[in-house]
């Protein structure tokens, strides 16, 4: 029995490694150019002690002008680990995430053997030894973990979720009484690496409603969950004071009122429970399309669903608890994504999902032995084995064929606008991409097209619209003058599109870029005048930057000397 599963954990950690082989040719995507590529931090090991009082996008150096609500300083601590013997190879980046990813695959099947032996009658089971296979590979080729294997950005929700398990089999694995120490550090440590980890406490309460090692008095309790209180009042220790709060950083969804916020949590959940059973519209950015009223027919659709879930939880919960248990650890890690205020521009995102998917093959596992353990249903092995062997073929198909996507940032975009025509947050970033290629025509005509279904949104996305204008009037300005020659429609529009962009953004570092752009053009343009109010402008927005004085002195001097001259 022990050599079979041997040889079964095996097999997990091979299939999880040549299923994600082919991640290791692909490049840095989206914000790994921001957290690796720009990142002072990887390159000097002594940065150690800003890493843990910082954001995770402090190294930026914004000096605390900007505040984020991500607190996870174990992302960069690993960046300096593999920076410091392989450099900037993407190669040894995408190795380490399929190294975590196998890792956890085996924990995933450490962990449904060791919940599974412990159901009645489980050794006198045929099938047994298999069905904890079979929930790792569910786990291990689930759709909704290629993203957080294959971009390396994602390295943050591999290890939350490994030290995530290994807290939680901690927990379960011994009686020892220092086992609730065990399990606290390695919960902390999943806390350093995400926020989502607060998720622990709960999973491990539904885990004691099984009733196999809950406590009947408040001494013992204190014992069994008194490390995690302190981990917890620790770790938000920790993160107020390195962020100046809880979550402090500027809304992405200021235009949703708490009211609006409340109606949209429904719509995410229901989104996120039909995606780990129907992982399908598979795409690196899902845009956000929120409920704005009780009359929008997706908000019913998203109640009843969940009120169907509500309904199988109480069932489950009287019945049969270990379904109860994997349930709740398939919902508890999304719980925090249900803050929309505090989540970036897609609250709907598949690697929040990586963690929740390990809650839905042991949802699976619980299922199979109920149904084959029934007298009626012994003789149906072979037609499951059919069926699992049909499912987890569907999903290795769709992961192998999506890991190409993440090669570089063109094909990752592309691929988004090929999912969804309508996906304007994945048009303004291939539109900046192809401007720093100096394919300005097609720079401006997709950033246009970002431009017109933003414009249609109900609620627009106002800092990506005037990223979309900024690209526009940067590739028209560009493409406008060239070997001393301008294109006075190019010219003209491009103006055009500067002004809209600084109708439509807030942020002072966005306006400053803008009107020092502007004002650069308008001296090209030989209109020094306008280039002195653009200049002033941006002052205004971040007064006593060197580069802005500079040019402001620059125009300065050439409108004087343009009066001196007088006209010709």
């Amino acid at each position: 029995m022990v050599k079979r599963n041997i040889h079964l954990l095996l097999a997990v950690l091979l299939i999880s490694i040549l299923a994600y082989s082919g991640t290791l040719s692909n490049g840095f995507v989206f914000d790994d150019n921001f957290q690796l590529l720009q990142n002072r931090w990887i390159t000097d090991p002594s940065s150690i002690k800003k890493i843990f009082f910082s954001s995770v996008w402090d190294f930026e150096g914004h000096g605390g002008s900007i505040a984020y609500n991500s607190y996870r300083p174990l992302i960069h601590v690993a960046y300096i680990s593999v920076y410091r013997f392989f450099g900037l190879d993407p190669a040894a980046y995408h190795a380490l995430n399929v190294i975590l990813h196998a890792l956890n695959s085996a924990l995933v099947f450490i962990t449904a053997s060791l919940l599974l032996s412990r159901a009645p009658g489980a050794a006198s089971r045929p099938y047994a030894a298999y069905l904890p296979f079979f929930a790792a590979t569910i786990f291990v080729l689930h759709p909704a973990g290629a993203e957080a294997v294959s971009w390396v950005a994602c390295v943050t929700e591999l290890l939350y979720t490994l030290f995530f398990l290994l807290s939680f089999l901690a927990f379960i694995g011994t009686d020892k009484a220092r086992a609730p120490l065990l399990s606290a550090a390695f919960f902390f440590v999943a806390l350093l690496s995400k926020e989502t980890a607060l998720a622990l406490p709960v999973v491990i309460w539904a885990y004691d409603r099984c009733g196999e090692r809950g406590v009947s008095n408040r001494a013992g309790a204190l014992v069994r969950y008194g490390p995690f209180a302190v981990a917890i009042v620790i770790y938000l220790l920790l993160r107020a004071y390195s962020l100046g709060g809880m979550a402090p950083g500027q809304s992405k969804h200021a235009y949703l009122n708490a009211y609006q916020v409340l109606l949209n949590v429904p719509l995410l959940m229901a989104g996120y429970m039909r995606f780990l059973v129907i992982p399908s519209d598979l795409t690196v950015f899902h845009v956000f399309a929120p409920v704005f009223g009780l009359n929008d027919l997706r908000l019913l659709v998203s109640v009843a669903v969940l009120a169907a879930m509500a309904f199988i939880f109480v069932k489950t919960f009287r019945s049969d608890k270990r379904m109860f248990f994997s349930l709740t650890l398939m919902v508890a890690p999304l719980l925090p994504v249900m803050y929309i205020p505090g989540i970036g521009r897609n609250p709907f995102a598949e690697r929040y999902m990586y963690l929740p998917v390990v809650g839905f093959a042991l949802s699976l596992l619980y299922l199979s032995d109920r149904l084959l353990g029934k007298a009626a249903m012994r003789r149906a092995w072979s037609a499951f084995a059919l069926l699992a062997t049909t499912v987890v073929a569907v999903y290795a198909f769709v992961v192998v064929t999506r890991i190409p996507e993440w090669r570089d940032d063109g094909t990752l975009w592309r691929s988004a606008i090929e999912q969804d025509p309508a996906n304007y947050y994945a048009m303004n970033e291939l539109a900046g991409l192809l401007l720093e290629r100096k394919a300005y025509d097609e720079a401006a005509d997709i950033a246009g097209r970002s431009v017109e279904i933003n414009s249609l949104r109900p609620a627009q996305d106002a800092r990506i619209l005037g990223r979309a204008h900024f690209t526009i009037a940067t590739a028209l300005r560009l493409n406008g003058v060239k070997d001393g020659k301008a294109d006075t429609g190019s010219i003209e529009g491009a103006l055009f599109h500067y002004n809209e962009a600084l109708k439509v953004f807030k942020a002072k570092n966005d306006l400053k870029a803008v009107y020092n752009d502007l004002g650069a053009f308008q001296m090209t343009l030989g209109r020094s005048d306008d280039a002195v109010k653009s200049f002033e402008a941006a002052l205004l927005a971040v007064p006593d930057d060197n580069i802005l004085l500079r040019n402001l002195q620059i125009a300065r001097k050439a409108a004087v000397s343009r009066v001196a001259k007088g006209p010709r």
